[in-house]
């Protein structure tokens, strides 16, 4: 792999071992459902969790169905901030 990667990938596994996994865990838990929140609440309507709702089933990722093209949606997110 290229170098600049592979100085990335270093510098996050020294933080993961630094912190540890379990904060890593639940901050990307409380990073996705606050991702989530924001979506419902600015785009109502418009996405569709197809992920489940519950942080346990749903780990730190999140799949949407979308009611108008990516293009669209992502323009209007940058115009809702």
């Amino acid at each position: 792999p290229p170098i600049m990667q592979c100085v990335a990938l270093i510098t996050s596994l020294e933080i993961f071992q630094q912190v540890g996994m379990k904060r890593v865990r639940s901050k990307g838990v409380l990073l996705t459902g606050f991702l989530l929140m924001l979506l419902r609440s600015k785009l109502k309507g418009h996405v569709t969790p197809i992920t489940p709702s519950e942080p346990a089933r749903r780990g730190c990722q999140l799949s949407l169905i979308l009611d108008r093209p990516v293009k669209t949606m992502f323009a209007a997110l940058g115009l809702v901030g």
